[in-house]
């Protein structure tokens, strides 16, 4: 230990560069600016998005020479995997860590994070499918609602310190996105016929196939409604849940203000 208490900082040299392998630091560490949230998370979903790209995506060429109907069963693969990372992985890796200090920021930061990456990956894949921008747009639509609903959900469970409240607020998110496919399953079994299409735009899981098996050829192309319609409500939904998180976050800093 130094003279400060503190414990030798741990480093791994590979050359010119240094790896500090703790996640924790000193308040006179240098390194500590490298250490941190949201940086670790962004480092994690960014890895997580390409190997789901690796996995969908680009496996495709081992196939040979991929023609334009693998690519687009890649491009659904992968944004069905990305989507899974938007709504269980990612609130059940927030929800098992210890609880933020500034439950309203860091939720709002974790969506700007999941955002941006998420965007990168969607807006090139007209490219490889040749479906026109409007499907594109509507995908992002589909994306950047139902993110911002699981950013907001998450901020409002951390503003509440009852430890049920995780396990609640994990199994609310898995009912939201599960219950519109297990009640069209049902459906099917027990009428032999099909939802209507609107249906499947309540789940983000079956709202990426649905909007990109609507495109028809010899239609101009158009923005999928049921889809724009679903985004319109999510979006409003968290707009709502970001205001009762933000009250309750504001509640929650002028209770711990208030010295009596």
């Amino acid at each position: 230990m130094d003279e400060a208490g503190n414990k030798p900082r741990r480093e791994y040299r590979f050359g010119p560069f240094v790896f500090v392998p703790e996640w924790t630091s000193r308040e006179d560490d240098p390194w500590a600016h490298r250490k941190g949230e949201p940086r670790v998370f962004a480092l994690l979903w960014s890895v997580y998005l390409m190997v789901a790209s690796m996995l969908t995506l680009f496996s495709t060429r081992a196939l040979g020479m991929p023609t334009t109907q693998q690519h687009e069963f890649g491009v659904r693969a992968m944004l069905t995997l990305a989507m899974v990372g938007v709504c269980v992985i990612w609130p059940a890796v927030r929800l098992s860590q210890e609880r933020p200090e500034r439950p309203l920021r860091d939720s709002l930061a974790d969506t700007i994070v999941v955002l941006i990456p998420l965007n990168a990956l969607l807006w090139p894949a007209p490219l490889l499918t040749l479906w026109p921008i409007s499907i594109a747009a509507t995908l992002a639509a589909v994306f950047g609602a139902w993110t911002c609903l699981v950013g907001a959900w998450l901020a409002i469970v951390f503003t509440s310190r009852a430890g049920p409240a995780r396990l609640a607020g994990l199994a609310t998110i898995l009912l939201a996105i599960g219950a519109a496919p297990g009640a069209g399953v049902l459906w099917i079994s027990l009428s032999g016929y099909a939802p209507p299409a609107w249906w499947w735009h309540a789940s983000p899981l079956t709202s990426i196939y649905a909007v990109t098996s609507s495109i028809d050829p010899v239609r101009p192309p158009s923005f999928d409604l049921g889809a724009v319609g679903a985004s319109c409500a999510v979006a409003g939904c968290s707009l709502v849940l970001w205001a009762v998180a933000g009250v309750r976050a504001r509640r929650e800093l002028g209770t711990h203000a208030d010295p009596s």
